[in-house]
């Protein structure tokens, strides 16, 4: 059965529909119904065509229609089967897609793509391990397929099987030029993996891996920036917080965590600077106040720190986290009456993340009092 061109069979298509509608005006472009029989095609090449072209148009109903009557006239038409396989799977159908491609598989079962594709449509319907044993089909058949080992990490990650999901990940980003456009993807997936699953250390040399093909990539800096505060390492999550600010300098949330890798190295000061920037770009996030407050109090700027406290009292009326900054600015100065009269506040507002905090500070002012009245 030859197989006629795509494009001379569109144009003995376009001659057969012109020859039966002599007189009638075409009203689409899009094919309409299987031609009647030409001389070379056979009748499943010719609905397997249609069926294509229903595809690119993006009718996925009529090219089910047409795939399954080219594979009525004939069983073993394996492209078929393949293009009936991502027909459904468009349609969001896996078990028909895992059918059709296994039937396009067992009909070349050594062909690597036919196995891909069945993992592909097992990975679809949440059947991981059997996509992955496709998946390593595949390899087998082409082991120079770095899509394959791409693929097949995903399924290892899939089922919690983390040590060979990272090492499918690696062998991929080891197999790819680093001129290959699939080369950054690749480092990507397997920083996210190792970051997902705790690993920071492996995490950030990869990350570090990705920034140098890619300097500006925000998401990468902004990541080293989260993974080194995770690390206890705080200078350098402030420096990549720096990049990250720079380059999205009004995203208060940056501000924020570059004030807290800040106030972990002792630079208050820039501390500061960053969070009054926070609440500048952010002013009805009462979170940021109190934390403004706190940095107000270390920097033993006491008035600054009960402005601040203020200000959370207007957005948010009985804060205890307000109390218990003021409170603590006055403490800080020995202005004990007035310091528990702000703690009492915070324990009475009943916050569970306040009040055992505010009765304890309330409890150390007693202590200074009476040591301070003993030693008179």
């Amino acid at each position: 059965m030859a197989l006629m061109t795509r494009n001379l069979w569109l144009v003995l298509l376009g001659l057969a529909l012109v020859a039966g509608c002599a007189g009638r005006q075409a009203t689409s472009s899009a094919p309409q119904a299987a031609p009647a029989k030409l001389a070379g095609v056979s009748e499943a090449d010719r609905h397997f065509q249609l069926g294509a072209e229903h595809l690119k148009h993006g009718d996925l109903d009529r090219a089910v229609v047409e795939l399954k009557a080219a594979i009525d006239a004939d069983p073993v038409h394996r492209k078929a089967y393949k293009s009936l396989g991502m027909v459904y799977l468009r349609q969001g159908q896996p078990a028909d897609a895992i059918a059709a491609y296994r039937k396009a598989s067992d009909l070349a079962p050594n062909e690597a793509e036919g196995h891909a594709d069945l993992g592909s449509a097992y990975m679809a319907g949440g059947k991981f391990a059997d996509a992955a044993g496709e998946y390593r089909l595949a390899i087998q058949l082409s082991p120079g397929n770095v899509d394959n080992f791409t693929s097949l990490g995903a399924a290892f990650d899939k089922q919690g099987m983390l040590p060979e999901a990272i090492e499918a990940y690696r062998k991929a980003v080891e197999m790819t030029p680093r001129s290959d456009a699939r080369y950054l993807p690749n480092v990507l997936s397997l920083a996210n993996l190792l970051y997902e699953n705790q690993i920071y250390a492996d995490a950030i040399s990869v990350y570090k891996t990705a920034l140098a093909l890619a300097p500006e990539n925000f998401g990468v800096i902004e990541t080293l920036g989260k993974l080194y505060l995770r690390v206890e390492n705080y200078p350098a999550a402030a420096e990549y917080y720096e990049k990250a600010v720079a380059l999205k300098p009004a995203d208060a949330q940056l501000r924020y965590w570059l004030a807290t890798a800040y106030t972990k190295t002792g630079s208050t000061d820039k501390a500061i600077a960053n969070m009054d920037k926070a609440v500048e770009l952010n002013p009805d996030n009462p979170d940021l106040y109190w934390l403004l407050g706190d940095l107000y109090n270390r920097a033993q700027r006491y008035d600054d720190a009960i402005g601040a406290a203020t200000k959370l009292l207007a957005i948010r009326p009985n804060s205890a986290g307000a109390y218990c900054v003021w409170g603590e600015s006055l403490a800080r100065q020995g202005h004990y009456a007035e310091a528990r009269a702000q703690y009492q506040k915070a324990v009475a507002s009943n916050d569970p993340a306040w009040s055992p905090y505010a009765a304890k500070e309330i409890e150390k002012i007693e202590r200074q009092e009476q040591g301070g009245r003993s030693g008179k």
